[in-house]
């Protein structure tokens, strides 16, 4: 089998049946859908249930609750596919886009195939900018592909569910998402592309990626959110500390902007400043404008907390 689509599934009666729809209006079977129900109170489990009695290329999984990289990781070790797809229970595929997407893996092979996506509101209209280049083809190393395909180094996406990945290059390389934090794309995605030696970019556009008021990601809980972000920061410095720097420029963009916004929202500077010093940001920045922003906050941290939060305070 080539392809295993795997969705966590957590209180989302709401949308579960317009993602699953999504699937099922391909016209395709080829592939499998792992629904990892991950202790619903809501429909959600019953939902899951109904849609692998109907199908059997659906396969309904029951867990007690973990969190989204506890679900993600149980997908990945019931999946018979050589391909993971990891879509969210609130997200959903565009229309005919599973036949050319697996094409393009068979086509390849690539240890991570990328592909391209919509961001949509509650109508289904697309509210994002677009953010990618033209320049579609296989990639060999991290920084080559980030540089190519996006076309702001301050905006590359790190979603995981935007990259396809071989199953046996996550599991050889045990690249299974950090459980118990609510940042863990910002840690998965850059330890996947540190690792992959195949990277293709393709110009499908496949997924539509639903910003929601309540999902995880805009969530109140405002202080786990800032500490979980820290310890993201803290392990990508771990992992980029073993390669070239040349390698791993962009990612570092990529942490520096994690920090800083994280730094923003802290109500302990005292303790950030005590775990990663004054110079973390700027010996991290890449672009101009990171690079800014990290002096500000090298010179003084609190004269950059009071610009940024005013600056804020203005949208």
């Amino acid at each position: 089998m080539l392809l295993s689509i795997i969705i966590p599934v957590y209180n989302v009666e709401q949308y579960l049946e317009r993602c699953i729809d999504s699937i099922l209006s391909q016209g395709e079977d080829s592939f499998e859908v792992i629904l990892v129900d991950d202790g619903s109170t809501d429909r959600s489990n019953k939902i899951c249930d109904s849609c692998a009695v109907k199908h059997s290329f659906i396969k309904a999984f029951h867990k007690t609750n973990g969190g989204l990289s506890s679900a993600r990781n149980y997908g990945i070790n019931h999946a018979n596919g050589k391909y993971l797809l990891f879509l969210d229970s609130d997200d959903y595929l565009e229309p005919s886009c599973l036949r050319r997407l697996m094409t393009c893996i068979k086509d390849h092979m690539c240890d991570v195939i990328f592909a391209r996506a919509y961001t949509v509101d509650e109508s289904g209209n697309r509210v994002s900018k677009t953010r990618y280049t033209d320049n579609f083809g296989e990639y060999r190393n991290s920084n080559c592909f980030l540089s190519r395909v996006f076309k702001s180094k301050d905006d590359i996406l790190m979603c995981a569910p935007f990259y396809i990945c071989k199953k046996e290059f996550l599991i050889n390389n045990n690249l299974y998402f950090k459980e118990g934090i609510i940042h863990e794309d910002e840690l998965w995605t850059p330890s996947v592309l540190i690792k992959a030696e195949r990277i293709y970019y393709s110009e499908i556009y496949f997924y539509n990626h639903y910003m929601r008021e309540n999902s995880i990601m805009h969530s109140d809980n405002l202080k786990r959110s800032v500490n979980d972000t820290f310890e993201v920061c803290l392990k990508l410095e771990k992992l980029y500390s073993g390669e070239k720097q040349s390698n791993t420029k962009i990612l570092r963009n990529r942490m520096c902007i994690l920090f800083l916004r994280a730094a923003l929202r802290t109500d302990d500077l005292d303790d950030c400043l005590r775990q990663f010093g004054r110079n973390f940001a700027w010996v991290n920045a890449y672009t101009f404008k990171q690079r800014a922003k990290a002096f500000l906050f090298m010179i003084s941290p609190n004269a950059y907390t009071l610009v940024g939060r005013s600056r804020r305070s203005y949208k």
